[in-house]
This record gives structure tokens, C-alpha cells and sequence, in this order.
């Protein structure tokens, strides 16, 4: 079970009973203008006839950090699901097929719409926060009706951190993501609720406010809400250390395990991201590390980073290093758009235009 996994469960259990009971629930209000159905590739094909296999099938067609995240996803879910059928039936014993065999199909069908609905209620629209006092979904419980349907328990151990200040808070939850944020909110701790900025610019009546939710490429955008950017800044190409020696060793550029070595003690990372224009420092780098003379290995970090060097012999580098990143980019970008060729849905084939637009940006200057 993931750290603090039972308060992630406890608060989507309380979304369930909530929806359930709508009819003379007094969160009906706030129940009514939530969204009943989500575009994410779980919520689309989780409740299928052989929903998880087509999940795997798609996860497996997906760039790798986007294929761990949704398969993540498919996990969690299918956890959430298992422990509440448990809890509804006051069993803790015994498997999901066992569970099911007791009710009928149209509850099950039911049952599993509704843990699909709660889930993504709370992974798409909870806020978290740190140190606060949340009020529970429970009406004796709460003493402010309007702020807060999840709570934040009190801590018993370290592995129940995890989710334990995640909230719900009605009216903030409906605002959209922009890189380009007109507003900012927060939790005022002096007055006890949130708030909304939106600075050195006026709101009028009508008009959609959006926040930033974070450095979120389009790949999880559309696993985490369902939609994708046109422009999206934060959009990168992650190459790992083995993957950038891979390629460098395909363009017929020899790398000794000395060589590996210390690419790993370097730890200079080689993601390109959306706006950038030329390779970056870290990238130029590496590739220094690769093309660097033997007799300087011993002490590589002091020929690296040295700021002495010759300078006629540094410009000479520098166009070798580029040569070789163009190289290497060059053998990437072949490899991404023959994965691409291979997609037979559009959202897949959009996670790899995503990172092969980004390579032909750069490259198009060399």
C-alpha cells in the first residue's frame, strides 16, 4: 500500500457516499456542477470490456515515464476499487472475484463507476497543502460548511503523510491550468481560508481564471486531466545517461566504461525542453566528457568546468560537441518518429510529435 494510501482511500470513500446520497446531501450544490464523466485514458477505458488490457496496450505504446505514470494510475485504482468493495461489504478478507460473485451485476457495474468517478474527483481537483486544520466531509464534524469535503488526519506515522493534507475546496477546484497563470491561490492561514489573487490586472464578469498546477509537460496533463496544450513550454525530451551513450555509440563515437563513469559522477542531466533554443550546459558537457582527451580523465571535473582554457582549443571543442549533439539528436529524432509510425491512436502518436517537434525546433539551426 502506498504511504498514507488509507487517507487517499478515505477521502474518495467519502466522495462515494456523498454522490450516493445527493438527493438530501447539503454538498448537493458543490455534488451537482462536478464533472460526471473525464477524457483521461483510464476513465475512457477502465470500465471496458478488457479495460486493463487495453490500459497495458496503450501504456506500452507510450514513452516510458508516461507509460510508468499511467500504468501507476491503473494500479491505484484498481486498489481503491478492490479496498472499498471490501469496506462496502464490512470484509477484509478474500478477493475482489469473491466480492463479486455476492452481488449483482448491475451493482457491481454501479459500485465500480462510482470508485472510477471519486478517484479521479480527488486526483483531478484535490489541492495539497501543509500543516492546516481541514474540516470533514461529516456535517457534525465541520464547522465550516463551505471550505473543505476532505480532511487532513492527524498524523500517526510518517507513511501516512502521503495525502494527508490533501483538500477539496469548492470554487478554487473549478479553476483551469495556464502556464501563462492570471491568478494565484493560496491558503491565507491568517484568516483561515483560501484565496484567489489576481494581481496588476482587472477580472471582469464572465471571464476564466487560470492557475498554473505545476512544471506539467502535455504527457501528464492528458494522464492527469485529459487535455493537452498546443504550446505547452514545459514539454521536454528525457534522455537518459545509458540512452544518450547508446546514440553517441551509433554515430560511431567509441565510449569507454571509464568514460560511463564518470557521465554517471557527473550527473549533468540531458532533457531538452520546449524552449530551448540551443543544447544546454549540461548537454555540451556530456558530450565534452565523451570527446575529452585520455590524459585528462584523471581529472576530468577540473578540464570540465575550468574556466583557463586555451581559448583557440575551446572553440575547437565546442564546434566538436556540437557536431556530435547534432549527431546524436539527429539518430533520436529517427528513432522517435519511427515509434510515432507505430501508434494507432491519435493521443499516443500526440506524446511522441510532442517530443519530436521539440528536437526538429532545435535542430533546424544546424
Amino acid at each position: 500500500m502506498p504511504n498514507g494510501f488509507e487517507h487517499f482511500l478515505n477521502c474518495r470513500k467519502e466522495l462515494m457516499n456523498e454522490k450516493r446520497n445527493e438527493s438530501d446531501c447539503w454538498w448537493k450544490s458543490y455534488i451537482g456542477i462536478l464533472p460526471r464523466n473525464f477524457s483521461t485514458p483510464l476513465f475512457i477505458y477502465y470500465l471496458k470490456e478488457n479495460g486493463n488490457a487495453k490500459i497495458k496496450e496503450i501504456a506500452s505504446q507510450l514513452p516510458i515515464e508516461t507509460k510508468e505514470k499511467l500504468l501507476g494510475q491503473l494500479d491505484e485504482l484498481i486498489i481503491f476499487e478492490e479496498k472499498f468493495l471490501k469496506l462496502l461489504l464490512n470484509s477484509f478478507e478474500g478477493d475482489t472475484f469473491q466480492i463479486a460473485k455476492t452481488l449483482s451485476q448491475d451493482s457491481i457495474i454501479f459500485w465500480r463507476e462510482i470508485c472510477c468517478w471519486a478517484w479521479h474527483i480527488v486526483n483531478t481537483r484535490s489541492i495539497f497543502t501543509e500543516n492546516l486544520s481541514l474540516h470533514s466531509v461529516d456535517k457534525q464534524k465541520s464547522c465550516d460548511k463551505n471550505q473543505k469535503i476532505c480532511s487532513k488526519k492527524k498524523k500517526k506515522t510518517d507513511e501516512e503523510n502521503f495525502g494527508g493534507s490533501l483538500a477539496l475546496v469548492p470554487l478554487v477546484d473549478m479553476l483551469n491550468h495556464s502556464p501563462d497563470a492570471s491568478c494565484v491561490p493560496f491558503f491565507d492561514n491568517k484568516m483561515g481560508f483560501f484565496k484567489v489573487i489576481a494581481e496588476h490586472h482587472s477580472i471582469v464578469a464572465g471571464q476564466q481564471l487560470f492557475f498554473c498546477y505545476g512544471a506539467h509537460n502535455n504527457d501528464q496533463l492528458w494522464i492527469e486531466y485529459g487535455f493537452r496544450l498546443l504550446e505547452n513550454p514545459f514539454n521536454r525530451v528525457n534522455i537518459s545517461i545509458d540512452l544518450f551513450v547508446a546514440l553517441a555509440e551509433r554515430c560511431g563515437q567509441k565510449v569507454e566504461s571509464a568514460r560511463r563513469e564518470i557521465l554517471k559522477k557527473a550527473s549533468l542531466p540531458c532533457t531538452i525542453y520546449a524552449t530551448d533554443e540551443i543544447p544546454s550546459f549540461a548537454l555540451r558537457k556530456n558530450a565534452s566528457i565523451l570527446l575529452m582527451k585520455k590524459s585528462k580523465l584523471s581529472n576530468w571535473s577540473q578540464y570540465l568546468f575550468s574556466d583557463d582554457e586555451n581559448g583557440e582549443e575551446e572553440e575547437i571543442l565546442t564546434s566538436t560537441e556540437i557536431k556530435l549533439i547534432v549527431a546524436i539528436l539527429r539518430k533520436l529524432e529517427n528513432a522517435l518518429i519511427a515509434r510515432r509510425n507505430e501508434c494507432l491512436m491519435e493521443e499516443i502518436c500526440a506524446s511522441w510529435d510532442d517530443q519530436i517537434q521539440i528536437l526538429k525546433r532545435m535542430l533546424i539551426k544546424y
